[in-house]
């Protein structure tokens, strides 16, 4: 089936291919990805002799890494021994990419060659009949499973709003060979240390646009970002006593996991100052070309500046971290793994640099923050995170029990928390 075309729109072909470039495949085996698959090792993608390396998946290498540079995620060697498939789809589709299972490194790592969805219609009047998305699956999924799979609502509003129409996604299972096959590079790159093109914020100011996006809705001048709902998945020790000090020095707390995506960007653009408590919420703005917002990071991670600082830099003019944080071991080993899940740990911050943060960058009373209150509440949280884990079943008990020891003696190494019981 030949690719439709639609009528010319005015948009500027080469200054969009600056931020990325495209590669138009003829007979494309497209490989599933494997049950083992991460985002760190990708076993999945397309294999093609006239591909370039480029067009694999990539991330930027570990922030603790003596290294700078882009690394690449595909795992090469495994699409070489995959054999040819004689199951085969005339047509043209685009190659949308992994898509992992994680909403945050979905954001951060699978959304991004979709500008060739847009730039494919309106400058070179190419109608896709699917974008081919490869599913994270914790194991090969069986037909059944194949014929309904659905994603999390919220994976399908941000594909719609970057263009994508529920329709147009195809999800792959099994090795198929495509006639067409465009495989865009990504526009951006997780823990990249430069930031996007201005080629791409066109692009998502564009999605802005098109989405009713546009910080013109009477909405809260402050804002805080919690993340207290996942007090046992990567938390802020003490994060429930802050959220309350910031509600009472007129911070809107805002849970944006009961929130559309739309809804959570119109906030975010309607706001003057804006806290997160890091996590996934803060990836959120990759959707965005552009924010007038002070913006304002309370670290779960010493290191997470390095992180988010290329993402933010393109997007806000002013934004600072908070990272005076300790971040304990992770007590949280998943099934069928024999190491602890590093996003799941729960951090403690430095109290005064905590106090001399909330005074001198958000300019809030803090006479109105009880160090006592503070400090139970910390320790609530820590005792809490220690219980819940210690009757999980781990996904490998002696990884378990190794971080329970690590976890107890670094939290009774802490001064100031001497109301815990952490008995192993």
């Amino acid at each position: 089936m030949p690719a439709m075309k639609y009528k010319r729109n005015a948009l500027n072909n080469e200054a969009i291919r600056k931020s990325a470039k495209l590669c138009e495949l003829q007979d494309a085996l497209v490989i599933p990805l494997q049950p083992d698959s991460n985002p760190g090792n990708v076993k999945g993608g397309v294999k093609n002799q006239t591909l370039a390396t480029s067009f694999h998946q990539h991330r930027w290498e570990v922030i603790h890494s003596a290294k700078s540079g882009l690394e690449l995620a595909t795992d090469v060697v495994f699409l070489n021994k995959t054999a040819e498939t004689s199951k085969y789809i005339k047509g043209c589709y685009l190659f949308g990419g992994p898509l992992f299972s994680n909403f945050g490194h979905f954001l951060a790592e699978c959304i991004h060659r979709l500008w060739a969805f847009e730039y494919q219609s309106k400058v070179n009047e190419i109608y896709f009949d699917g974008v081919v998305i490869l599913p994270q699956c914790a194991e090969k999924p069986g037909l059944l499973r194949r014929i309904t799979y659905q994603l999390p609502p919220v994976f399908i509003e941000t594909l719609n709003y970057l263009g994508i129409p529920k329709s147009k996604i195809k999800y792959q299972f099994s090795a198929v060979t495509y006639e067409q096959l465009h495989v865009p590079q990504q526009a951006s790159y997780f823990r990249s240390q430069i930031p996007i093109g201005q080629e791409y914020k066109a692009f998502l100011s564009r999605c802005e646009r098109r989405n009713g996006i546009n910080g013109s809705i009477a909405g809260y001048q402050n804002v805080y970002v919690s993340r207290t709902n996942f007090s046992l998945k990567g938390a802020i020790a003490g994060e429930s006593y802050l959220e309350s000090f910031l509600e009472r020095n007129e911070f809107h707390i805002f849970y944006p996991e009961n929130h559309s995506i739309v809804e959570q960007l119109q906030t975010y653009k309607s706001a003057k100052e804006i806290v997160f408590a890091e996590g996934g919420a803060l990836h959120v703005l990759e959707l965005l070309g552009d924010i007038a917002a002070n913006i304002y990071v309370i670290a779960r991670r010493p290191k997470s500046q390095r992180v988010f600082t290329a993402m933010l830099e393109a997007r806000a003019k002013n934004f600072i971290f908070f990272t005076s944080v300790v971040t304990l071991p992770s007590l949280f080993v998943p099934e069928q793994s024999d190491k602890t899940a590093h996003g799941s740990a729960i951090s403690v911050v430095a109290i005064d640099a905590l106090v001399t943060f909330l005074q001198n960058s958000l300019q809030v009373d803090i006479a109105k923050f009880v160090l006592g209150d503070f400090t139970a509440a910390v320790e609530r949280d820590l005792q809490g995170y220690y219980d819940y884990y210690k009757e999980l079943t781990p996904g490998n008990e002696s990884t378990k029990k190794i971080a329970m020891e690590k976890y107890q003696k670094q939290v009774n190494s802490m001064e100031g928390y001497s109301n815990l019981k952490l008995d192993g």
